[in-house]
């Protein structure tokens, strides 16, 4: 957030909104109403100032607006070790549970896909797959613009944990992992691959 911007857009609203209530092109400068609208600034400076810390320390903490946690390993830094669903806020103001595994490799992975029995039909359309599908305590998609929206906000590793036939685990780990908005059509950055898929 800009402060200086959100300060000159309200202060010129305010001009405005003086000028047009019935003063005359004059009566704008003042030295009234001029003493007036500086006070008003010098109030909107404050305010603004006090919404950039606030906005910082959310930040700093990876907290939203709505109070909850950004992500998995937020929620780990912040306490939280047990695997289960949370709720957190992946665009700052939404509130959207999440399957979090708290266990794996130190710990803290925002699951967005889990496939356990086939209980869940994955073969879906472009809609279910941006908006989410499944059940989240058991088989689900968390869904395109979610998963963009995680990803995009800061550096981000993948994790894929899987088992053969004869129930055997391996994995594929991925030092960077995003995927582009919907008019890039979710498009997939990975790379830095380390594991055992393929042993």
């Amino acid at each position: 957030m800009n402060v200086s911007k959100l300060n000159q857009r309200l202060f010129f609203i305010l001009l405005v909104c003086n000028c047009d209530n019935g003063m005359s092109d004059s009566g704008c400068i003042n030295s009234e109403k001029e003493e007036m609208l500086s006070r008003l600034s010098s109030k909107l400076a404050y305010i603004a100032a006090e919404i950039q810390e606030t906005y910082s320390l959310l930040k700093n903490k990876n907290m939203s607006i709505s109070g909850l946690q950004r992500d998995c390993l937020a929620l780990l830094e912040t306490g939280s070790t047990q695997i289960g669903v949370y709720n957190i806020s992946v665009t700052g103001t939404d509130r959207t549970p999440v399957w979090c595994d708290m266990d794996t490799d130190g710990g803290g992975w925002t699951v967005f896909q889990r496939r356990i029995d086939g209980a869940t039909d994955f073969y879906r359309g472009w809609d279910e797959y941006r908006d989410g599908f499944g059940d989240v305590t058991h088989e689900f998609w968390l869904g395109n613009k979610q998963i963009h929206a995680l990803t995009s906000a800061e550096d981000t590793e993948l994790r894929i944990d899987m088992e053969d036939f004869q129930n055997i685990p391996f994995y594929a780990k991925y030092q960077r992992f995003a995927i582009g908005n919907a008019t890039d059509s979710y498009r997939l950055d990975i790379s830095g691959y380390s594991g055992d898929e393929g042993n």
